[in-house]
């Protein structure tokens, strides 16, 4: 007999625990949940899934730079280069990893077929990162599709 009131009392505690934490502590573990969710996705290569729950997650939250650059990455792989675009400015704008993200949009401006946009991010990366062997290559690449002569 005790066992079973044992079995009826914990799930209605449980209830009742879940109830006095409030609204705001149940959404901040949906939205841990939904984030995780996104990033396992995002590391699946299952960049359609992963791209409508980082929807989710920056509607929620619009303020990580990160997660605007994981989107703009299931973005482009996705061919939506203008969409990856206006996220990893976005990106910038927050701060997270301008020299990556500049590449990034220069990346996707080429396959734009605008080398000349290209080239003008690829230089602000440069400009943020002198090291960064990628960028360096894609300007010389760029400007000789331009027919640019090299200094």
């Amino acid at each position: 007999m005790r066992n079973k009131i044992n079995y009826l009392f914990i799930p209605l505690i449980l209830i009742l625990g879940q109830c006095n934490m409030g609204n705001h502590n149940v959404i901040k573990v949906s939205d841990n949940s939904l984030t995780e969710s996104a990033i396992n996705l995002y590391k699946k290569n299952d960049y359609l899934h992963a791209k409508e729950a980082f929807d989710q997650v920056l509607q929620k939250d619009s303020s990580n730079g990160l997660r605007f650059y994981q989107r703009a990455y299931c973005k482009n792989q996705l061919l939506d280069f203008n969409g990856s675009i206006k996220d990893l400015e976005k990106a910038i704008e927050l701060n997270y990893s301008p020299d990556t993200s500049n590449y990034a949009i220069g990346l996707d401006y080429i396959a734009l077929d605008n080398d000349s946009l290209a080239l003008k991010y690829f230089y602000r990366a440069y400009e943020l990162n002198k090291n960064y062997e990628e960028v360096k290559y894609e300007v010389i690449h760029a400007k000789r599709r331009l027919h640019i002569k090299e200094n």
